[in-house]
């Protein structure tokens, strides 16, 4: 894989990166190093207030969208659809 842009959608947003965020960066490290991939991370706007985000986004590609109220099936979900394309239209800002 070459090339590719990797979306990770992540309801993550705690006080800490933990091994989930460390696990995330590795990975990207890796995608970049083996195919110049690169990722951009969508998570929830509680984020925006979490210690490690700040540096976090310094380097990387990050949307913030509003948080999931309740768990929904995806193909139904119009608004999901809607963050989807709002997420793609700023994806493309970032190449």
């Amino acid at each position: 894989m070459e090339n590719q842009t990797i979306l990770h959608i992540a309801n993550y947003a705690a006080p800490y990166k933990g091994n989930f965020i460390a696990s995330l960066e590795t990975l990207e490290k890796q995608l970049k190093l083996n195919g110049n991939n690169r990722m951009v991370y969508v998570f929830p706007e509680e984020c925006k207030s979490v210690k490690w985000i700040d540096s976090f986004i310094k380097k990387r590609n990050v949307v913030f969208v509003p948080s999931p109220i309740k768990k929904c099936k995806m193909f139904l979900d119009r608004r999901l659809i809607f963050i989807l394309k709002t997420i793609n239209e700023q994806v493309r800002d970032f190449a």
